[in-house]
């Protein structure tokens, strides 16, 4: 096995425990004429297991004295491939072009790259079959959070646009060396574009979402009098302002920017300023 110092800058935790590796490969169910990208390797507890098996597998990571040590690992005659690369930075597109099979993403993320990585997958959505993913728990619950739970918030909505959101299990601090301060949550995330394409503007729609949160103890009626418009009535709007953010549901959210967008086409160029 391969051993190496957790780097506190990359927020490294290593998975040490073959009971919990096995648990996530289990539900995550990886196949021969599947094409897996593992989202940093690190030690290769994962990775170990999907070469045993014979997958096809990307394993992306960041440390190059990591890498080097993976490298060594899994040598030509394996089915793993190890780049070192920042997954932000990864092609996704390319990597499904270049195969015949279904593109997969599993692992296991740091908290500081957790709402920039979901994006990203966001992006590449039609180049990957699913995503199965790792994190610290409370992210991953406000992730799976529905409508009314305290959890749910900006990420809640703006993932599950474009995701069925499932939240697996939960993955106790004591398998990781280091122990992390916090429990980690396993969610799965299977594309749909059941509510993106009713969307008039993504941008807008992220604005909306943002600033309908960003005061989230207030009514729409007064948190949405933050949107980034020189001009804005919120009484202009037929939608009921009445309720809370929280209380909004996906469908929801999306008739109020399509009623925003309808009643102020003009504001468009001004989202390009906005620092929402």
């Amino acid at each position: 096995m391969i051993r190496h110092s957790a780097k506190k800058s990359l927020g490294q935790n290593f998975l040490v425990d073959d009971n919990v590796v096995r648990k996530i490969l289990h539900h995550f169910s990886p196949r021969t004429d599947e094409f897996v990208v593992e989202i940093g390797p690190g030690q290769g507890a994962l990775t170990k297991y999907l070469a045993d098996m014979g997958v096809e597998t990307l394993a992306v990571e960041l440390d190059s004295e990591l890498v080097a040590d993976l490298q060594q690992e899994f040598d030509e005659s394996s089915s793993v491939q190890v780049r070192e690369q920042d997954i932000l930075n990864v092609n996704i597109a390319a990597i499904a072009a270049g195969t015949p099979k279904p593109v997969r993403v599993l692992g296991n993320i740091p908290y500081n790259i957790t709402s920039p990585l979901l994006f990203h997958l966001v992006e590449y959505r039609q180049d990957i079959h699913d995503a199965f993913i790792m994190m610290q728990k409370d992210v991953a619950d406000r992730i799976a959070a529905e409508p009314g739970n305290k959890s749910y918030g900006i990420l809640s909505v703006l993932i599950q646009t474009y995701a069925k959101v499932e939240y697996e299990f939960t993955v106790s601090r004591n398998v990781f060396r280091p122990r992390p301060n916090v429990a980690s949550g396993v969610v799965s995330l299977r594309w749909y574009e059941k509510w993106s394409q009713h969307i008039p503007d993504f941008d807008l729609y992220r604005v909306v979402v943002r600033t309908a949160f960003g005061k989230r103890r207030k009514t729409l009626r007064n948190a949405l009098d933050y949107l980034p418009f020189s001009q804005f009535d919120v009484d202009s709007l037929e939608f009921d302002t009445s309720q809370r953010a929280e209380e909004l549901s996906i469908r929801e959210f999306i008739k109020l920017t399509r009623e925003i967008a309808e009643a102020y086409p003009k504001y468009e160029n001004e989202l390009v300023d906005s620092e929402l």
